[in-house]
């Protein structure tokens, strides 16, 4: 359809139904939302009959309109317009993708025993009375308390009279009150002949009163997830608060399978009871038309693959079967459960639809693998692997389900996790093949399908090189390895400073000392240094007769220079007057006498050829001692 405005502007719209003028489809609406899926509301006319099919929450538009299509066609081709069973597609409960069988009981329910899986369906959540098939939960009860060790099959148990009272004109009764009979021949009165006294009896053995056992039977009922059970009276008697479905009795029955007591008992076609106290030797043949042909619904009804389990009837509810059967070639084993059946001319549509159903499953499914361990699926990272940095991953074990012969693979999806990846840490080398590193589930719809453990596919051998680099790195990056690293490097640090300030000082130092040294030097020669006493030395006389007195200025610097270490040596100490000298004439040694000169010209006075720098022992003495003078 085109649409325009009044300013000139169109766009065409497109139907969203992809269907529309497909096999006489005429409409009539599309949806689609997250959380509820693609949808179709579909209307077809055919040779003149109209029909409505929808689908809701199917996983996308493929199967949506695929499942559209085959409901129509099954609908197309009844040639009336009875009520017939509603189908199971991947939109619902199961993953049939056949026309489903025609039904005459109102509800009805086919499952894989192997996994639970419902194969197909019908009305299987609409609440039904469960008349006899509830002494299937009774038997359960009974022989886990078995397993459990709280009672023995070999248990003598007396029928009491609150066994058989009130049992009604509905009720099958076998035993005389005050009769004793072993557990286990009354689980065979129960399962075989179906009667109402040995159930009770069996309730009284395992929890001492009818009443609790009614309700242990109620909380197993609910730990099994059956949603919408209650039970009344251990024996199906009808009550109008004794009710259950289909869908809750399945699960009761596959619980009861995967007991081998109870499967050698509801199995077995006839058995002797022992003679009683009350009552001589009796055999029991089993009321489920398709094990015997004498029983009490006729021949016409035996099927080789069945192998149980429970029948039941009463007014109310109608005749209900459940059975199971299994298929040696092929290796399928089924539980079907058939509530609401009647009595027609044709026989007991209890057996006959159950007869369809296996037929029917047995002739269009088969045990697929749809998970190959032989086959990679996944690979991950390896780190620290020699050659390669990945390794493939296959299951451990296979995923058989049991599916339609054309059943699309593309519905089911898989849902891998790595253990390591999940724990947040990469998968390290060695890898040794067929180590498990994960787990991968088969989905189909949301649902588990099966689960199995992901193993490496191939040895993965460590990297030495690798391993050490990795190593080091680790130790570089560990909080350890910071805290010595920054450690030493502060002690490092610690010391270069050291180092520096000790230079700077000692530089200082030197400074100061050559400082020093140049002003002596240059004291020295602004400011000579004179004796504070005269030399008593004929020599030092001679140098000093004419000198001027010393200044106390010239003392003071005498002093400051005395008192410098090392400028000074010590052979320039002079004697002092009171240490005579014992080289140099006394005061009191008599003053020589001098003659007079004759003439001047003939007689002058003699002077001594003695160096008076000879006193000195060393020539760098002297010369010390000569340049001091000569400054002055």
């Amino acid at each position: 359809y085109t649409v325009r405005t009044k300013a000139g502007r169109e766009w065409t719209l497109k139907n969203s139904n992809e269907l529309l003028g497909e096999n006489g489809i005429s409409g009539m609406k599309t949806g689609f939302a997250v959380v509820a899926g693609y949808c179709l509301t579909a209307t077809a006319e055919r040779d003149g009959r109209a029909l409505l099919a929808i689908v809701f929450h199917a996983p996308d538009e493929k199967v949506r309109n695929r499942e559209i299509l085959q409901l129509l066609d099954y609908g197309f081709q009844r040639s009336d317009s009875a009520e017939f069973p509603s189908l199971s597609f991947l939109s619902g409960d199961t993953v049939s993708t056949v026309p489903g069988p025609s039904l005459h009981s109102a509800n009805a329910l086919v499952m894989d025993q192997r996994s639970g899986e419902v194969l197909y369906s019908a009305q299987a959540n609409q609440r039904v009375y469960p008349a006899d098939t509830a002494k299937l939960m009774t038997a359960l009860l009974a022989v886990e308390a078995v397993e459990q060790g709280e009672v023995s099959l070999r248990a003598e148990v007396t029928v009491s009279e609150s066994a058989g009272a009130a049992l009604g004109l509905d009720g099958t009764r076998l035993l005389s009150t005050g009769e004793t009979l072993t557990l286990e021949s009354l689980l065979y009165c129960a399962l075989i002949s179906s009667a109402d006294d040995a159930a009770n009896a069996i309730a009284e053995c395992v929890s001492g009163s009818q009443e609790d056992f009614v309700a242990l039977m109620n909380d197993r009922a609910q730990r099994l997830g059956c949603q919408d059970t209650h039970f009344s009276n251990p024996s199906g008697l009808h009550s109008d608060d004794n009710w259950t479905t289909t869908s809750d009795m399945a699960k009761i029955a596959l619980e009861a399978s995967n007991h081998d007591i109870l499967s050698r008992l509801y199995t077995v076609t006839s058995v002797e009871i022992p003679e009683t106290n009350l009552s001589p030797a009796r055999t029991l043949k089993t009321t489920n038309a398709l094990l015997v042909r004498d029983g009490v619904y006729g021949s016409g009804y035996v099927y080789e693959r069945a192998s149980g389990i429970k029948t039941g009837y009463n007014a109310v509810a109608g005749y209900c079967l459940i059975s199971s059967a299994e298929d040696e070639e092929s290796g399928i084993r089924l539980l079907c459960l058939v509530y609401g059946g009647d009595k027609t001319e044709e026989g007991y549509t209890s057996f006959q639809d159950a007869i369809t159903l296996f037929d029917w499953v047995f002739a269009n499914f088969s045990y697929q693998e749809v998970l190959n361990p032989n086959k990679n699926i996944a690979s991950v990272d390896v780190n620290l692997g020699m050659d390669t940095d990945y390794v493939n991953l296959r299951p451990a074990g296979s995923v058989t389900l049991l599916l339609p012969n054309n059943y699309n693979p593309e519905d089911f999806q898989l849902d891998m996790t790595v253990y390591s990846l999940q724990q947040g840490k990469i998968v390290t080398a060695p890898v040794t093949a067929g180590e498990v590193l994960g787990e991968v589930s088969v989905m189909r719809d949301g649902q588990n399908c099966g689960t199995v453990k992901l193993v490496a596919a191939a040895n993965v051998d460590l990297s030495r090189s690798g391993y050490i680099t990795s190593n080091i790195q680790q130790t570089i990056r560990s909080s350890t390895f910071r805290i010595l690293f920054l450690s030493v490097a502060m002690l490092l640090l610690l010391y270069l400073i050291w180092v520096i300030v000790y230079r700077i000082r000692r530089l200082k130092y030197k400074h100061a000392v050559r400082q020093s040294s140049r002003s002596v030097q240059f004291r020295r020669k602004q400011k000579p240094v004179h004796s504070a006493e005269k030399p008593q030395s004929p020599s030092i006389e001679f140098f000093a007769e004419e000198e001027p007195s010393g200044t106390a200025e010239d003392e003071a610097v005498g002093e400051e220079f005395a008192e410098d270490e090392g400028l000074i040596p010590e052979f320039m100490t002079l004697p002092s007057s009171e240490e005579a000298d014992p080289a140099l004439p006394q005061a009191s040694d008599p003053e020589p006498s001098i003659a007079e000169p004759e003439s001047a010209a003939q007689h002058e006075p003699e002077q001594t050829a003695e160096d008076p720098f000879d006193l000195f022992k060393t020539k760098a003495e002297k010369d010390y001692f000569e340049e001091f003078f000569r400054r002055k």
